[in-house]
């Protein structure tokens, strides 16, 4: 959670993931939110703005270079990650965007804007439901993605990043998955949801 001075680096023992040695901090200043980190090797810095049109993402896997970059692109926003090493990086990268996220919509709802809620899935028809649920001044307004995917899919990026999100967000997912897997439908559903959060549009 940010805490008052805008223009300070702290250090959120609360936000660190599951490695020793690992520090993180974060930095919030007008629109920008920003994260750096490094542990055991690993070095990812974040960059996330809302009013940014350059995207610069640089990891050693296609895929998740791919989902973060729909992610960044269809969300509105700029997004820089770059990482080193391969460890745990799927769900590092994504707990950081999910801070990110959290960061936004709590500096957000304080200004009277939506804040976020959970993210839920529901298997009762074969189909995940992947929602977005909104504290909105509108009251039950929510916003539900659906999407099919491939069981295998469960131990893998998609598994990883989805888990590594709703931790940086502080929620639960839950996944069963069915059919091909679509990583571009999931990030740009992602990323359309994240912009639509934060536009009201």
């Amino acid at each position: 959670m940010w805490r008052g001075d805008k223009d300070s680096w702290e250090e959120m023992d609360e936000g660190k993931v599951s490695m020793e040695s690992v520090t993180m901090r974060i930095k919030v200043s007008q629109n920008v939110v920003e994260i750096k980190m490094s542990g055991r090797g690993n070095k990812v810095f974040i960059r996330f703005s809302l009013d940014c049109k350059e995207r610069c993402i640089e990891t050693n896997n296609s895929t998740l270079n791919k989902i973060l970059s729909d992610i960044s692109y269809h969300g509105g926003f700029g997004l820089i990650v770059k990482a080193e090493n391969n460890n745990d990086v799927y769900s590092i990268v994504s707990e950081m965007l999910g801070i990110c996220i959290r960061e936004v919509f709590d500096k957000r709802h304080r200004a009277g804007y939506s804040k976020v809620g959970n993210f839920v899935s529901s298997n009762g028809k074969g189909m995940v439901m992947f929602s977005l649920n909104i504290i909105s001044q509108v009251p039950n307004e929510y916003m539900t993605i659906k999407m099919l995917g491939n069981k295998k899919a469960l131990d893998s990026i998609l598994w990883l990043f989805l888990n590594g999100l709703c931790k940086g967000i502080q929620s639960d997912v839950k996944l069963v998955l069915t059919g091909p897997t679509n990583y571009k439908l999931f990030s740009i559903s992602i990323g359309k949801s994240i912009r639509q959060l934060f536009t009201g549009i």
